[in-house]
């Protein structure tokens, strides 16, 4: 894979300057959140706003929906697998590929704990949805996917067109999740904090468990 030629020597850091801000943002959100919802039993205002305009209209559209959903779950899965095997095999960064395995698994199970401790339920509803899993695995696997083709210093346009394309991953998934009805707009904010969050602290782990010389993967002849 070609990298820019003024690129210089040495791996470059997982995470960038500002994650310390970003890790302490972002769980800002996730714990604002969950403390305004904790065992709630109601919509807040802005949840039922925007599931009015995006809910999905009927059985039709609620099967697309739901169609969209799972489309999109499946190609996260593939790209969180890709992810760990380019990091692996094509970059040979220990560091990367823990980056893109250990994220989305943390940040499904710290969403599991959040879920039963929060117990957010909507009216009628038997299982608590707060936060949104699927939203959170995907945030985690869009920011590593960011974080690394940054730290692998490849070209501009592409880093710009990966960063690009999977942004539109993440926010086609918080949006088939309300369109689904499976959750509220509360639900996925907070996923994606949640996934942000998860995501930058083990990026800043990593980093500091390397210090400034990143394992690299011995490539086997």
């Amino acid at each position: 894979m070609r990298r820019s030629p003024s690129d210089g020597g040495g791996p470059e850091p997982l995470a960038p300057s500002w994650s310390g801000v970003g890790v302490l943002a972002s769980a800002a959100i996730t714990a604002a959140l969950s403390m305004a919802l904790w065992h709630s039993r109601s919509l807040p205002g802005v949840d039922r706003w925007v599931l009015q305009r995006v809910a999905a209209r009927g059985d039709h559209g609620l099967r697309v929906a739901q169609h969209v959903t799972s489309a999109l779950t499946v190609l996260t899965v593939v790209a969180a697998v890709a992810l760990v095997a380019c990091a692996s095999f094509g970059l040979r960064r220990a560091d990367a590929a823990a980056l893109a395995l250990l994220s989305p698994v943390f940040s499904v199970v710290v969403e599991r704990g959040l879920k039963s401790v929060v117990a957010r339920r909507e009216p009628g509803a038997s299982a608590a949805h707060f936060p949104s899993g699927h939203v959170a695995f995907a945030a985690a696997v869009v920011l590593s996917v960011v974080l690394i083709v940054r730290a692998a210093r490849w070209r501009r346009s592409r880093r710009v067109g990966l960063s690009l394309a999977a942004g539109v991953l993440a926010l086609g998934m918080m949006w088939s999740r309300m369109a689904d009805t499976a959750h509220v707009f509360t639900d996925v904010v907070a996923g994606a904090a949640l996934g942000t969050t998860v995501t930058l602290a083990v990026a800043l782990v990593l980093d500091h468990a390397h210090g400034r010389h990143r394992l690299r993967l011995v490539a086997r002849v």
